[in-house]
């Protein structure tokens, strides 16, 4: 048994060194944060509450993939030692605090971006701490998350934030392209401390958020360079969000890829490359700022193509028109003559022409992007554009129309074209008085930049869930930026926006093979083995913390697939059809898989909250930005006016805001004249 036991030790300390290895830090620092190694090969990491109690563990599969066991709680990352210091290291993440232990400096880790600041703050204070630096990483969501630890500190110590400087995008990248990093590196890249400055009175409580989790950030690196680039300048000098300019590209380059391109993970699944997409964005986002520079490469496509066709454009429709009108006059020849002979002849030659009118292939006009078309319209755009079509817009007419609210009987949903558009089932047209028209397998990409209040709407309509509408969209709540962009940005360099247009162009320009049909991607012997890993974690994951959105999480395996067949041809634009995709490739892939499940969580979990507690959460998100002391029921009334018939239909929202500790009820004041309004104070720490 003690043989036994040493030979399973010496395997577990060789699994965890090779963790150390990939990960870029010491095997001690996994061995003081308490990582183990499970039989699947993936590390997993305690997390702990203030006091050093157990209460969860974080595992990490080798290709990246991040995720709770399952009963488990969020806690903090704690190592072994002694944790009597004045200056103390937080960072995001069990592999950032392990590279903070690697460079010998005291530190603990937080599960994700603005999680357990609570515990985080306890353990501070209970260990005396004097100086708190927050290593964040250098993205939106991690910048937000530091900040808002930094304000839960004050009064407790005195915090500042480390950001990596470019292009690390965090501290274990940092390290691994700089060993000799040292810890006056990470004070030289700090701001300065910032101590107590806003009082809160013991009687305020903790506030329990109404909101939900904060939402991971975009994964910038696990873009081909081509895209990542672009989007990364756009997003600078647009000041809006990474996300926004790295989905609309990842459905613009599925949208060139439909119909030319198949990728077929396994002998018998065939998945197509149209994504959809929807970004939820607040107004004066700058939404169709970025959607006219995302989209300018098709639009360019698209008139030179058209320009090349206009000759023969012009010539099939000529002819086509003729021969109607020969038509025409055979049918009223048919009917007008009373010798029979007279009329077989006609007869005769209007099947002759009918047949010739059969056989003409009338060009059209290519039409790339539509906006707010009908179903009916959007099945006539898919049947003369080769069975193709973007649906891009930055408002939300798209949406309404699949709500139903332009149809002729309101609520009645025609989702057919959508569902079977994004499937790649054949639509059949029927036609009053000639043969329907087939679309064999249409491709349908959707991409959404609208705001979050739709939500509201999209909850309501039981049709869109059931159906698996919702089901189908890589959803994103980005972080807003708003309040905070720089009046100056760099503009976006001529190379990197010559190279995306280059790129986007040459995926528009993919033909089908000789034999007329699609290209087939295929994996090698690794990423196929990749991606099975992956989705022998999904299977278990729907019947734990994805089991809220089975109906998307069961859809999550093909996301992927048509997500990685986007990047590998953004990556190889030129021979992407001829080279197999690799390991490397399916995992950037996952990895955007893991920042959709994280925002589809969020927002199809949004869909199911309850009236009341929907608006309170409008409710709390306003009274921050307002960041006024007081509110009364009547000012809450008039910015919900739209969603409630009156002021008593408050009585709900106001009682989860008074128990989630935002709001509580002032002494009413006594001799002002008028019908008094309900006032009531706002805990400060909403401000």
């Amino acid at each position: 048994m003690a043989s036994y036991n040493k030979e399973a030790a010496g395997q577990h300390d060789s699994a965890l060194t090779r963790w150390a290895e990939r990960l870029g830090v010491s095997a001690d620092s996994l061995d003081r944060l308490g990582a183990t190694v499970d039989p699947q090969g993936a590390i997993v990491f305690p997390m702990q509450d203030a006091e050093r109690n157990i209460i969860g563990h974080r595992r990490r599969l080798p290709f990246g993939q991040k995720l709770s066991i399952k009963g488990s709680k969020n806690g903090l990352f704690v190592p072994t030692g002694p944790h009597d210091y004045e200056r103390l290291y937080i960072a995001e993440g069990p592999t950032d605090t392990a590279a903070l232990l690697s460079m010998d400096l005291p530190a603990i880790g937080l599960p994700g971006t603005g999680q357990c600041i609570d515990s985080a703050v306890s353990f501070v204070r209970h260990r005396g701490v004097r100086e708190v630096v927050i290593v964040s990483d250098r993205d939106d969501a991690g910048r937000l998350g530091a900040k808002k630890l930094a304000e839960a500190l004050e009064g407790a110590c005195s915090a500042r934030v480390c950001e990596p400087p470019e292009p690390h995008k965090d501290l274990r990248d940092w390290l691994r392209a700089e060993p000799l990093l040292r810890e006056h590196d990470l004070i030289e890249h700090s701001n300065e401390p910032k101590s107590s400055a806003v009082e809160i009175g013991d009687d305020w409580p903790e506030i329990i958020d109404v909101a939900t989790d904060p939402v991971p950030a975009f994964p910038l690196d696990a873009l081909a360079p081509v895209l990542g680039d672009y989007a990364e300048a756009v997003a600078e000098s647009l000041q809006v969000p990474h996300d926004m300019p790295a989905l609309l590209g990842l459905a613009i380059g599925s949208f060139a890829l439909s119909t030319r391109v198949d990728l077929r993970p396994e002998p018998d699944w065939w998945e197509p490359c149209n994504l959809w997409v929807c970004c939820l964005m607040r107004p004066a986002e700058r939404k169709s700022a970025v959607l006219r520079l995302m989209r300018a490469p098709l639009d360019e496509h698209q008139r030179s193509v058209n320009e090349s066709l206009a000759e023969q454009i012009e010539k099939t429709h000529r002819q086509e028109k003729a021969l109607r009108a020969r038509l025409d006059r055979m049918i009223k020849k048919v009917a007008n003559a009373d010798d029979p002979a007279e009329r077989y002849q006609a007869e005769a030659e209007g099947d002759r022409i009918a047949a010739e009118l059969r056989e003409i292939k009338v060009v059209n006009p290519v039409r790339y992007v539509a906006d707010n078309a009908t179903p009916e319209a959007v099945a006539r755009l898919l049947l003369n554009n080769d069975e193709r079509l973007l649906l891009l817009s930055a408002e939300a007419a798209t949406l309404d129309i699949i709500l139903g609210r332009y149809a002729a009987q309101k609520g009645i949903h025609n989702l057919d074209v959508y569902q079977h558009g994004h499937a790649g089932d054949h639509i059949t047209i029927d036609r009053i008085g000639r043969e329907p028209d087939i679309i064999d397998r249409p491709a349908l990409s959707i991409a959404l930049c609208v705001q979050p209040g739709l939500l509201d709407d999209l909850a309501r309509e039981k049709a869109l869930r059931d159906r698996g509408v919702l089901a189908r969209f890589l959803w994103s709540l980005p972080t807003s930026l708003v309040g905070s962009r720089a009046v100056r940005p760099r503009p976006i360099p001529d190379e990197v926006a010559r190279a995306y247009d280059q790129a986007v162009k040459r995926l528009l320009s993919v033909e089908l093979q000789p034999d007329g049909t699609p290209w087939t991607l295929t994996l090698d012997a690794e990423a196929v083995a990749h991606l099975d890993l992956f989705r022998k974690d999904l299977e278990r994951r729907l019947d734990d913390d994805l089991k809220v959105i089975e109906d998307w999480g069961g859809k999550l395996a093909g996301l992927v697939c048509r997500v990685v067949a986007v990047l590998h041809a953004y990556e190889h634009p030129h021979d992407f059809t001829h080279r197999p995709i690799g390991a490397d490739t399916i995992t950037r892939a996952i990895r955007i898989g893991d920042y959709a499940t994280g925002h589809a969580l969020t927002v199809l979990a949004t869909m199911g909250m309850d009236r009341d507690r929907l608006l309170a959460r409008r409710v709390a998100e306003w009274l921050r930005d307002r960041g006024e002391p007081t509110v009364t029921r009547r000012d809450i009334y008039r910015r919900l006016h739209s969603s409630v018939d009156s002021s008593e239909d408050l009585d709900g929202v106001l009682k989860i805001l008074v128990d989630q500790g935002y709001l509580r009820l002032a002494p009413a004041e006594k001799g002002k004249p008028g019908r008094p309004s309900e006032v009531y104070d706002v805990n400060p720490r909403t401000l």
